[in-house]
């Protein structure tokens, strides 16, 4: 290096590697300020439009990384690495990225989970090679150089090299040298990129005794409110996962009021409770179609060979049943009447205090809860008790809306009670609901490809190959059902067992969790 060259600082090559400038990167000036004995070699990748890429749920933006599309090159970087790999198409899930090594960086990432464009712009990629006077490789680096409305934002990563780790360092301080401005931590270049993370889906702050109308009140105020936020990701169709969470919230809502019974008056909540049902209902025919289509993977790896035409016949049929329904739900979001009925439930949220008390409205919350959560409680006991003597397709079905009501309350509960006590109680609830959900969502595809098949065998062309492999999934289903059935089984005998119960009472017991 050269004499003027600022003193080498003391970087930890192995706990902070990733630089992070706000500045082009200087690659003229590097190659101007490195001593004549060493030659720096550059591979770039230039692209005008870049994406950043992340899940619905901004799963990477939360752990601090970002994955980026540019061009044929995809990285993906953090505070602690920056790594680049070829991708032939623009991955659409985690599942689609090429690299091996990039999607293990991205685990967090659900493999269901589409991947939503969080911003476009230009970029460019770089490998470093600082090779001696001898040929020999010294130092590795990868820059990506990202455009912001400020300008460039440029993320360096060196690879300190077996027997080199000096003149890595000493590379690292040249870049340094030629650098204006630094930046800190990672996370602030996110706003300079304008990436915002969305907020999450927070219960209110209850406390234990503020009467159950106000904590009751406050809940529903906040589970309309993140419904609501979920539109503008159904009308653009960034994911499924969207149109999940505004049913969920809205069932959240009509759970509190159906079932909180005596917090408001019973004609109020009965009033309030179908207006929320009206405005979920148009939603129904499109979450069936998304949760038959995520099983499509899973469905297509036990497919034999000479039936996978077939196959991609089926599905690609659902998929356009699909965006048919997908079109029409996003009509009617964007529709007057649905703007009129919104905003009109909005003033019954924004004003609780128009709705009609009940008479154990003032109890106060912890109370309520407790008291709550012991019927609904005792209600999946007997429910689950007749399934297991019956085991009738309807009263597993019952007992799944039963365990679903029950976590919803709980759920919503939760900031009431110690925090571990109602989250043993959950994951035990949770097992045998998902399980139950798991059944029916099998009954359902069942019976919804079974009818896709016959209105196709009536039709003036039907297509063979696409009936045969129609015929292989309605028995893979069937297994599947049988075996989740078994499963089901097994966990409503465990939920019924004196150590899950022994979990409940610990919750319900007044002098133990209070």
């Amino acid at each position: 290096m050269k004499a003027d060259a600022k003193p080498t600082p003391h970087i930890d090559l192995t706990t902070e590697r990733t630089l992070m400038v706000r500045q082009a990167f200087p690659l003229k000036p590097l190659n101007k300020s490195l001593d004549p004995d060493y030659t720096l070699k550059v591979e770039s990748v230039r692209c005008t439009a870049s994406m950043v890429l992340d899940s619905y749920d901004q799963s990477l933006l939360r752990e601090q990384q970002i994955l980026v599309l540019a061009g044929q090159q995809i990285a993906c970087c953090n505070a602690r690495a920056l790594t680049f790999a070829k991708q032939n198409a623009s991955p659409q899930r985690k599942n689609d990225i090429d690299s091996k090594t990039l999607r293990r960086r991205v685990s967090q990432l659900d493999a269901r989970r589409e991947l939503i464009v969080q911003r476009h712009g230009p970029a460019r990629l770089h490998r470093l090679t600082m090779m001696d006077d001898e040929g020999k490789t010294c130092a590795r680096g990868r820059v990506m150089e990202l455009k912001t409305p400020q300008g460039w934002l440029s993320f360096i990563d060196l690879d300190p090299l077996r027997g080199y780790r000096d003149a890595s360092t000493r590379f690292l301080a040249e870049i340094l040298h030629c650098c204006k401005r630094p930046s800190n931590t990672f996370p602030d270049v996110f706003p300079t990129l304008g990436l915002q993370l969305k907020p999450g889906p927070e219960l209110p702050k209850l406390h234990p005794r503020q009467t159950i109308k106000t904590s009751c009140t406050e809940l529903f105020t906040s589970f309309f409110a993140q419904a609501r936020s979920n539109e503008e990701g159904i009308i653009e169709d960034q994911d499924s996962e969207c149109l999940h969470q505004y049913r969920v919230q809205l069932r959240k809502t009509r759970a509190l009021l159906k079932l909180c019974q005596g917090v408001y008056s019973e004609d109020a909540a009965a009033a309030v409770s179908q207006r929320f049902e009206s405005l979920m209902k148009p939603t129904g025919a499109l979450r069936d179609l998304d949760v038959l289509l995520l099983q499509e993977p899973a469905l297509k790896s036990g497919m034999p060979e000479d039936q996978l035409v077939g196959y991609d016949r089926l599905f690609r049929y659902i998929k356009r049943q699909r965006q048919r329904e997908w079109r029409k739900l996003s009509r009617h979001l964007q529709s007057k009447a649905y703007r009129q009925k919104a905003a009109a439930l909005q003033k019954v949220v924004d004003h609780p205090d128009k709705l009609e008390s009940g008479e154990l409205a003032e109890m106060p919350s912890v109370d309520y809860a407790r008291l709550i959560l012991q019927k609904r409680l005792n209600k999946v006991l007997r429910k689950s008790g007749q399934a297991v003597q019956s085991a009738r397709t309807e009263d597993l079905h019952q007992l799944r809306l039963h365990c679903k009501k029950m976590r919803y309350l709980m759920e919503s509960f939760l900031p009431l009670f110690p925090k571990k006590k109602m989250k043993a109680a959950i994951t035990r609830l949770k097992g045998l609901q998902n399980a139950l959900g798991e059944l029916n969502d099998r009954q359902s595809q069942f019976v919804h490809i079974r009818a896709l098949l016959d209105r196709h065998a009536n039709t003036s062309a039907p297509d063979p190959q696409m009936i045969e492999a129609g015929g292989a999934v309605l028995a893979r289903l069937h297994q599947w059902k049988a075996d989740t059935l078994t499963r089901a089984d097994i966990l409503i005998n465990d939920f019924r067992g004196d150590n899950t119960q022994a979990i409940f009472k610990a919750l319900t017991d007044q002098e133990k969790s209070g």
